[in-house]
Formats: structure tokens, C-alpha cells, sequence
């Protein structure tokens, strides 16, 4: 009897329940039909056995395990199947199964137009098809043929896809035998044949199967393609041993290292080197064909790829997690935050307020005591103003380390109860009572001198909230959570410090930009005024850029959990991801750099005009008590000859003011500039004190005879409303103008005459 014709049935109605409407499509074991449920009218998929293997005993029970595992399965990422039964069409019973009727198209499909698609995408299949999984091991059920064919993509209608996991009709068989025909059954219904090789394939029947089995090779020349099914299969699987969960896992992986980098970790021309590399070769980095693949990224994706079972991640859910934790760099957690702070300002704007209230609640005290030592001369006062700027940066981070604990506390409320609600109160009373080991444990952590201690010890005020531990413990713990994810610890980390050393260094930087106001800086924060007040209090403010980074903390703690798989993260909104490659986590990213370097800069400009300020001392103390070899040291010792000394005049005025030619002359042959100064220019100031020789030598060296102070005064009017004959005689002689006149509208003659100097004046008036 001929079997029955898959052409024949569209227009036929099966078990007068469903109507075949058209075929799907068609593989080298099943076809699917589109069909219509009679009673309900709702669109289903039909699968069928093909004609010319349904007389199998193998395909047959194959088929029957798919809709019973099926059958057991209620999830949303794993296609419901609704139906299964034996039917007669042309005198031939029909084995069928009815399924929920999917739009879109298989993973498979879609990776060949979009061979490396984004992170993004990657991690989202990965969640739904882990869950998936995690269900069906759960109920006892191994999928054990995982493929990019067997997931399938159903458009959401919001820009993305709900993935259904299709095809459990795998389930374990008793010996390797029969391991190695689904092996290469499987292969020959993974591939995607043409009418003509399908034909010719499945003319084979069971004698072709067992050929296929004696000859691997001839499966190539066979069909053409590649294998398809056991490029996925766990090393155990290819050696028919038993198998459990974790070689769904190692499928998994397979399928996230392909959308990685675009191909798969083993490809071989024949099946007994493809199944030879599965069992005994590693497998190479995806930064081998990728290096945009961030390195964290590839080592889950490498766990996942282990030979041995009992290295992979333990679920497919926790690989999924795996990859989602490594993947969310700092900018998905503070992103995270900033969604949770704009949604309740209210919440937790006051607590953030408390806790910086208790810095300023103790920096009273110790202000107080510094401003005490300094009068008692204990200490001298740049160390005092140094140590009052440490307290202040040590206090604001422990205010910020109580935020973390709060943000902790409050996020878990509303986790327990389902919605969030004030909880700041509450909050501040369990820091309250728990602040002597708060205290402690931050104190323990400032002394952890290990260089990681930066940043590995920034959780536990979230280890402290979530799981009560404290001292020690809670930095274990602590250390052992921001290993799991080093990078997002460390990018993190810097939003931690990087307020309160800008706040504290914002106010004596500004100060240190006009020079003079340094030295009085110290002076003013130790007696209390106003200004002092303004700078050691003013910083605060900064301490509300912390308010959008204190929730990541605790999303750092969550992910770091679902890197160990210890737990999962509670559910919050987040804001949509960008759909991009580059979403991936960063070693460093630009605004890390930022809130690290900005305080580096800070200080380095501080540290400068602080030296500068030491050093320039030196030179005015040199200068002051005559010591000229002194000066020349300093000079030759790398300040130069034009660091500026008091008033803002270089060494070549206080020189001219003292009248020391030899001094004046080293400094010239230093280099020294005779045309600048602030209030005027070494010749000014040389005709000012009537010193002729020494205006003599700056002329020589390119003095403007003409220059003017502020004033509009120049040596020439200096000169003549002193009565220097002999010094106005020299300015006339190298080209002085005697029409000048100053910001009073007056000459060198009127000054002359003003001051009673007639035969000066009548010099002056023939030099016109």
C-alpha cells in the first residue's frame, strides 16, 4: 500500500478537528502544515511524520517522546503544543502533532541575515531560551538537539522577540547504538534540503540510516552541507554517554559563541572530525575571531564550552545569567539607578541629606580643634588644613557607604512588598542601630592596605543591608562578590570617590588660582570665618552627585549574585537598553576616566601652586636678606629667572629696587626680560629711584624708553618731576618722547615746571 502523499493533504480535515490549510515547511524527518481548529477557528501548526520513515519504529517513538515532553511543559518561551494524535488518511494511519501557530522565523534563519547580531540580542535570546531549559530539566527533560533551528523568534511588536525553544522530541535511549542514529538523524533533519536531495535522502529509508553510520564521510557527499546537529552536541553526547542538563548548557553556549563571532567553535568536513573535535579539542577564545568581544563576555561563553559537565555553569539559566552579569557594565547599573532615584527624588533625597548632615555634624568639632592646635602652634597650619581636607573626604565617604546601606534596605522593601513606598525612615533607624559596626567595618576597610582594596571592598554596606554581616566578614564577602565582576567593580568604584575628592579639593584649587589668596587660605578655614566657613561646608553640595550612583551599588551586589548563582535580581523598571554591539561591558569607559581624572587634575594643579608657593618663598626670603648666590641657585636650579616673587615682579625689580648692578647683570645674562612687569617695567622703576647707571645698563639691553605704568607715566616724566638732569639728559638721548603725556593729560615739562625744576622744563620744551 502507498504510503500517504503530504501533497494530498491541504483541504483535508484531520479527526474532523482540523482543516490543513497549506504547507510551512518540510524537513527530512516532518513536514508542518498550517491548519485551522474547527471548533475555535485559531490558526495551528500541524506536524506530521514524513510518509516514507512513519513505518520507522525509531522516528515514530521519536515523535510520540516530542508531544509527551511537550505535553509536560506549561512555559512561555516553549512552544505549546496542544494536541497529539493517530489519524487514517487514504487508509494509512497519521501520526500528528498540533502546536501553537508562531509568526517569525528561527533563530537559524535570522542569524543568516544577521550573521553577528548585538549583545543585546544575544543576551535576550540567552535569558528566554535559559529559562526555557531550566523548566523543562526541572520537569525531568532533557532537550539533548538544541540548535539555532529549534529556537524560534516571535515578534513582540516592541522592537523585539519572544523566543520559543521547539523540538523536544530527543529523549535519553538505552545504549550507544541507538545514541548514534539520533545522532545522525538528527543531523539529516537539521539540514535545510532541496526537493531533489530530500528525495534522494530520505529514498534511504533505514538501510540509508545504517550506511550513514558505517561511512560518515558519505554524509557529506550525500546531501552536500555540512553537518548540522552535532556542531551542538556535549562532548558526553558524541560519545553516547548518559546525559543530563548540563549538555543543554553546552548547546547553549555553542549557539552564544556563534552569534558571537559569526561561526561556530568546530567546523569539520566530516562527521568523525566534527564529533572528534567535540570530544577532545578546546575550543578557541571568540577574541580570536572577534577582539571587540569583551574578554569577560568570552570566558562565560568558554565555561559553558567545558569538556568536562561538571565545569559548566550548573543550569542554562545561570549561564544565561552568566553572561547578562559580565555583560552589564557600570553604565547599565548607574543607568539602572538614575531610574530608580528620578522615579522616587522624594525617597531618597532625604536620606542622602541625613547622611551628609552627620559630615557636617562632625566637622564642626574637629574644625574647632584644628583652629585650637593652630593657635597653640601644635602643628604648623598647612598640615592642620591638610588633615581637616582628609577628615573631610574620609567622612564623606563613609556618608556615602551609609547611602549604599539605606538605597539597600529601601530597594528591598519594595521588593517584598510589591511596590515601592517611603521606607527612608525606616531605613535611617536600622542605620541607626546598626551604626557602631557600620563604623567599624568602614574602619577595618580603610585599613585593608591591599591594593585592591578600593575597589573590592566598596560592597559591604550592601553585603551589611542584605545579608547582615559586618567587620570582616561583610569585606570577604564583599571581596568575593567584586571579583565575579572586576571591571564593573572598579568603573564603579570611581563614582564612590570621585565626589568627595572633588569636593574637597574644588575650594582651595579655585583659591589657588589667584596666587595671593593661597596663603591666606589655610588661615581663614582655621578661624572660622565666613569665607573659611563657605569653603569647608560648601563641598557638601557635591555630595548630591552621589544621589544616581548609590542604587548601582546594589545592582553591582545582584548582578554579582547571578554570577555565582546565588540568587537573582529583584525586579525594578529599567529604561531600554541600546541596541548595539558596544552595550557590552568596557574595561574603561570615557566617563570613568572623567570622575578619576578630574580629582587627579585637581590635586596635581594644587600640589604645583603649592610647590610654587614653597619655592617662590625661598626666593623672596633670598632676595629679601641679599643673599645673591642664594638666588642664583634657586634660578639656576630650575625656577627661572621669571618666577614671580612678591607682587607678582620678578627678581630683576626687587635687583633694581636694591640698586645691586652685579645682581642686575647675572640676572640679564640669565635671560632675564626688561620689558615686563605689572605695574610698569624695570626702567620705570629705575627712573623712579634716579639709579642712571642702571638705567643705562637696561637701555643697553632693549628697555623701552617709552614704557608706562598704569598711570600713563613714563621714565622721562619719572625722571623730570624728580629734577634728575642727568638721567632725562640719557632718556633724550635714546629717543625718549617728550609729547607724551599721562592718563592726567600731562607732559614730562609740565611735571617738571609743577615741581619748580625752570631749566629741566626748558630742556624738555627744546626737545620738542
Amino acid at each position: 500500500m502507498y504510503p500517504v502523499q503530504l501533497e494530498s493533504l491541504p483541504g483535508s480535515v484531520l479527526d474532523q478537528k482540523y482543516r490543513v490549510e497549506k504547507q510551512l515547511g518540510k524537513g527530512a524527518m516532518g513536514a508542518v502544515f498550517l491548519a485551522t481548529h474547527l471548533g475555535t477557528t485559531r490558526p495551528v501548526a500541524l506536524k506530521v511524520i514524513v510518509p516514507q520513515l512513519a513505518g520507522n519504529l525509531e522516528f515514530a517513538q521519536r515523535f510520540k517522546r516530542e508531544a509527551e515532553a511537550a505535553g509536560r511543559l506549561t512555559h512561555p518561551n516553549v512552544v505549546n503544543v496542544t494536541d497529539f494524535g493517530v489519524t487514517r488518511v487514504e487508509e494509512r494511519e497519521l501520526a500528528y502533532l498540533v502546536m501553537e501557530y508562531l509568526e517569525g522565523e528561527t533563530l537559524a534563519d535570522y542569524l543568516k541575515k544577521n550573521p553577528r547580531p548585538t549583545f543585546n540580542f544575544l543576551l535576550d535570546v540567552m535569558d528566554q531560551a535559559g529559562l526555557a531549559l531550566d523548566a523543562a530539566h526541572a520537569a525531568g527533560i532533557v532537550h539533548r538537539d538544541l540548535k539555532p533551528s529549534n529556537i524560534w523568534l516571535e515578534p513582540n511588536h516592541r522592537g523585539g522577540y519572544n523566543v520559543k525553544v521547539l523540538d523536544f522530541g530527543i529523549a535519553k535511549v538505552a545504549g550507544p547504538s541507538d545514541q548514534e542514529r539520533a545522532i545522525v538523524a538528527d543531523a539529516i533533519e537539521t539540514m535545510m534540503l532541496s526537493r531533489t536531495e530530500a528525495a534522494a535522502t530520505l529514498a534511504l529509508g533505514s538501510a540509508g540510516l545504517e550506511n550513514l553510520l558505517a561511512s560518515p564521510s558519505s554524509l557529506k557527499t550525500t546531501v552536500g552541507t555540512l553537518l548540522g546537529t552535532p556542531a551542538f552536541m556535549a562532548p558526553e553526547q558524541c560519545s553516547g554517554l548518559d546525559v543530563d542538563a548540563r549538555a543543554d548548557v553546552y548547546s547553549l553556549a555553542v549557539i552564544a559563541y556563534q552569534m558571537l563571532c559569526g561561526r561556530l567553535p568546530f567546523e569539520a568536513e566530516t562527521l568523525g572530525q566534527l564529533i572528534k573535535q567535540q570530544i577532545q579539542t578546546t575550543p578557541q577564545s571568540p577574541r580570536e575571531h572577534d577582539a571587540t568581544v569583551p574578554q569577560a563576555l568570552a570566558e562565560v561563553v568558554l565555561s559553558g564550552l567545558e569538556k568536562d559537565p561538571a565545569r559548566r555553569p550548573p543550569t542554562a539559566g545561570t549561564f544565561a545569567q552568566r553572561l547578562r552579569a559580565v555583560s552589564e557594565g557600570e553604565s547599565d547599573l548607574i543607568r539602572k539607578s538614575k531610574d530608580v532615584f528620578h522615579s522616587h527624588v522624594g525617597s531618597f533625597l532625604p536620606v542622602l541629606a541625613a547622611c551628609l548632615s552627620m559630615v557636617v555634624a562632625v566637622m564642626i568639632p574637629v574644625r574647632l580643634a584644628a583652629a585650637w592646635a593652630a593657635h597653640a602652634r601644635l602643628a604648623p597650619e598647612g598640615a592642620l588644613v591638610v588633615a581637616l581636607s582628609c577628615c573631610f573626604t574620609l567622612l564623606m565617604v563613609f556618608a556615602f557607604q551609609l547611602f549604599k546601606a539605606a538605597t539597600t534596605l529601601m530597594l528591598l522593601d519594595a521588593s517584598e512588598k510589591g511596590r515601592f513606598q517611603p521606607a527612608g525612615g525606616l531605613a535611617l533607624r536600622k542605620l541607626g542601630a546598626g551604626l557602631g559596626k557600620l563604623l567599624g567595618t568602614q574602619l577595618l576597610s580603610m585599613a585593608d592596605l591591599r591594593p585592591s582594596s578600593w575597589w573590592a571592598n566598596v560592597l559591604w554596606p550592601v553585603v551589611w543591608a542584605a545579608e547582615g554581616r559586618s567587620g570582616k566578614d561583610a569585606i570577604a564577602r564583599s571581596r568575593l562578590l567584586c571579583g565575579s565582576l572586576p571591571a564593573a567593580s572598579r568603573n564603579l568604584s570611581v563614582r564612590q570617590y570621585g565626589p568627595p575628592l572633588i569636593a574637597s579639593l574644588f575650594f582651595p584649587c579655585f583659591m589657588s588660582i589667584p596666587d595671593s589668596t593661597l596663603h591666606s587660605y589655610g588661615k581663614e578655614v582655621l578661624a572660622g570665618s565666613g569665607i573659611g566657613s563657605l569653603a569647608l561646608f560648601e563641598p557638601i553640595v557635591f555630595g548630591m552627585m552621589f544621589l544616581g550612583f548609590g542604587a548601582a551599588f546594589s545592582f553591582l551586589y545582584w548582578s554579582a549574585l547571578r554570577c555565582r548563582n546565588e540568587g537573582i535580581e529583584i525586579t525594578l523598571p529599567t529604561a531600554a537598553r541600546e541596541d548595539s554591539r558596544k552595550s557590552a561591558a568596557r574595561t574603561v569607559r570615557p566617563a570613568t576616566l572623567i570622575w578619576a581624572g578630574v580629582p587627579a587634575v585637581m590635586l596635581a594643579v594644587l600640589v604645583w601652586r603649592v610647590n610654587g608657593r614653597a619655592d617662590r618663598q625661598a626666593m623672596e626670603d633670598a632676595s629679601n636678606d641679599g643673599r645673591r648666590t642664594a638666588l642664583l641657585k634657586l634660578i639656576d636650579g630650575g625656577l627661572g629667572v621669571e618666577q614671580p616673587l612678591s607682587g607678582q615682579e620678578t627678581a630683576l625689580f626687587e635687583a633694581v629696587r636694591d640698586g645691586d648692578e652685579t645682581l642686575v647683570n647675572e640676572l640679564l645674562k640669565r635671560g632675564a626680560k626688561v620689558n615686563v612687569g605689572t605695574r610698569g617695567s624695570p626702567l620705570l622703576l629705575a627712573a623712579e629711584l634716579g639709579r642712571i647707571e642702571m638705567a643705562r645698563v637696561l637701555l643697553d639691553r632693549g628697555a623701552k624708553v617709552d614704557a608706562s605704568n598704569r598711570d600713563g607715566r613714563t621714565p622721562l616724566m619719572q625722571a623730570a618731576m624728580r629734577g634728575n638732569v642727568a638721567l632725562t639728559k640719557l632718556l633724550l638721548e635714546r629717543g625718549a618722547n617728550v609729547t607724551l603725556v599721562d592718563n592726567n593729560g600731562k607732559t614730562a615739562a609740565a611735571y617738571a615746571a609743577e615741581e619748580g625744576y625752570g631749566e629741566l622744563a626748558g630742556l624738555l620744551q627744546k626737545g620738542k
